[in-house]
């Protein structure tokens, strides 16, 4: 008879071990893993520190031991010299016609001061391509000496004024970097449409090339007094401004 309990008494137990659930930390998971959400997965690089921006001075950016252009020079960080944003002053400042605030910073080499942040930026391919975006371009055969010129703004964007007369006296307007790009270098467009009557204005910089272009098309239609159009004009032009030496 206990031979006989004994046996019974083992299967139920061996039924009842194989029925629990075995826990995450029983199971093997390779060392080159994480679990979530109960799926595995491959660990993924390290993000990239968002405090870590360039200078954007060809001369040079200087440090300071204020948020003040007057204060005491600590010394001149390079241009393109990798450094750690600590914070940023609430007030908003211009210089050298760029808006921004003065910013606390951490060198490499262990220097702390304050430069203005117009000169910085978060990536070097920005950097870079204002680079290439500087300067002046003129139409040489033109009596108005009609130029369009780029100059960095800060915060990665860029100024593009001109004196066209067109855009209404001398214009300028701000552009990022990232716009200009994605639209294959177009640094501004006017659309305008009225009655039967359609102008377009297309600004683009041509890296190829170096220079800026400046398309132009006009459409008009002429209607008699039952709206019929009886003539249409179609014209188009394309400027092309060099770079001044």
């Amino acid at each position: 008879m206990k031979k006989y309990l004994m046996s019974f008494i083992c299967m139920c137990l061996f039924f009842c071990s194989c029925g629990e659930k075995r826990a995450v930390s029983d199971i093997d998971i390779p060392a080159d893993a994480i679990v979530e959400d109960e799926k595995v997965m491959e660990k993924s690089e390290p993000p990239v520190k968002l405090n870590e921006v360039y200078v954007n001075a060809t001369d040079g950016l200087v440090l300071r031991t204020e948020p003040d252009s007057s204060s005491d020079k600590i010394r001149t960080l390079e241009h393109k010299e990798k450094v750690e944003l600590i914070s940023k002053e609430f007030e908003t400042v211009e210089i050298a016609g760029i808006e921004s605030q003065w910013c606390k910073v951490h060198t490499e080499d262990d220097y702390t001061g304050y430069v203005f942040g117009g000169f910085l930026e978060k990536e070097l391919s920005v950097i870079d391509y204002i680079s290439k975006l500087e300067g002046k371009f003129v139409l040489t055969e033109s009596k108005n000496k009609d130029f369009f010129e780029i100059k960095n703004a800060g915060d990665g964007k860029v100024s593009v004024t001109t004196n066209l007369k067109m855009f209404s006296a001398e214009y300028s307007r701000i552009v990022k970097v990232e716009e200009i790009k994605n639209k294959d270098g177009v640094l501004m467009e006017v659309c305008a449409e009225g009655g039967f009557t359609s102008s377009l204005v297309r600004v683009s910089y041509k890296p190829e090339t170096d220079t800026v272009e400046l398309y132009w098309k006009h459409d008009k239609a002429t209607v008699d007094d039952d709206l019929n159009i009886i003539d249409e004009r179609h014209e188009e032009k394309t400027d092309v401004y060099k770079r001044e030496q």
